[in-house]
């Protein structure tokens, strides 16, 4: 991190999702304390599912294909309006937090990365953006590349080539198989 930078903050949590005050990004993800993310899906209006490829420069998951865009929810911050906020810092998307539909209400992601000294636990929300059209810019420092999908093929790549995916996307794929891919489309949770 550029040492003129200010580090994020992060609201951190118990396990009972109780507010335990605020702390760094980088101490959050180093002792694995709660937090919140959001994850967002986007499909375009012939169907296919925006996918991103993490940059290299991500401190977890670097390389990896990735949901339309993973979010850090910032202190006091609705869930939707992170979603909307990473759609435009990612990929320069713009939309308001009421134009995604929730897909699964708060659950806990985690994830550990011995090696990289990185554990990730995230209170999670998941949304979709239907019908998009627009162009796509992706934030270099966050995406290296783009991709639109089928949802055979997603099958197929969470099938075949699970390594290649972010495990969030992956848990977020184990949901949603057991009903069929094709019901990301058609999920609601009310608000």
């Amino acid at each position: 991190m550029d040492a003129t930078a200010q580090e994020e903050m992060f609201e951190i949590f118990d396990a009972d999702f109780n507010l335990l005050g605020l702390e760094r990004r980088s101490v959050v993800h180093r002792k694995g304390y709660y937090h919140r993310s959001v994850n967002v899906f986007v499909f375009h209006k012939n169907g296919t599912l925006l996918m991103q490829r993490r940059s290299a420069a991500k401190d977890i998951c670097p390389h990896l294909w990735d949901l339309s865009a993973a979010e850090h929810v910032q202190p006091q911050e609705p869930y939707a309006t992170a979603a909307a906020r990473g759609l435009k810092e990612e990929l320069d998307i713009s939309v308001k937090p009421t134009d995604l539909v929730r897909i699964r209400s708060k659950h806990l992601h985690r994830y550990d990365d011995d090696a990289r000294d990185r554990h990730d636990y995230e209170f999670v929300e998941s949304y979709r953006l239907d019908d998009f059209s627009g162009n796509v810019t992706i934030d270099p420092n966050e995406v290296a590349e783009y991709k639109y999908t089928t949802l055979d093929d997603l099958k197929r790549m969470y099938e075949q080539e699970p390594e290649s995916l972010t495990p969030w996307l992956r848990s977020e794929l184990a949901m949603f198989s057991a009903a069929g891919f094709e019901t990301i489309r058609t999920t609601r949770v009310p608000t």
